[in-house]
């Protein structure tokens, strides 16, 4: 098992089968995924891609903190979920802005998904909100 630095379109294929299930690629690009100030990081077990996490430079306007980042698009193969993996990336995510200063990250997560931030010390903060075609979500920061 490794994690490495890889491209915006390596992450579309797991963009797709887990977080855009039903949808096409264009639904896989986020804004700012070319950006020189986005990382985008690959588990690989074996040879075989089979977890995702992009980090964004990006504010949100309910934090006045500078050094703010956006955790998105955090995905693991459906055979490789429950495995520690997500953990690893976002893990992962968070050592690759340790040179900023005390950064503030941020993510809109997925309900299903808010009991694993949790456990990674993320809290939500303000209400749920519905990202249309995708479902409920909740602010999260650490």
């Amino acid at each position: 098992m490794k994690i490495a630095t890889i491209s915006a379109a390596e992450t579309y294929p797991i963009r797709i089968s887990v977080l855009r299930k039903g949808k096409t690629l264009v639904c896989c690009p986020f804004e700012g995924d070319d950006l020189p100030t986005t990382t985008h990081l690959g588990l690989f077990v074996d040879e075989d891609l089979v977890g995702i996490v992009s980090v964004f430079e990006a504010s949100n306007t309910l934090f006045e903190q500078q050094n703010q980042f956006q955790i998105r698009g955090m995905a693991v193969s459906d055979l490789f979920q429950h495995q520690g993996f997500g953990k690893l990336l976002i893990e992962a995510a968070e050592n690759s802005l340790c040179f900023f200063n005390s950064p503030l990250i941020w993510m809109n997560a997925r309900e299903i998904a808010v009991p694993f931030y949790k456990k990674l010390f993320y809290e939500i903060v303000g209400s749920p909100f519905t990202i249309n075609d995708i479902g409920t979500h909740y602010l999260m920061k650490k």
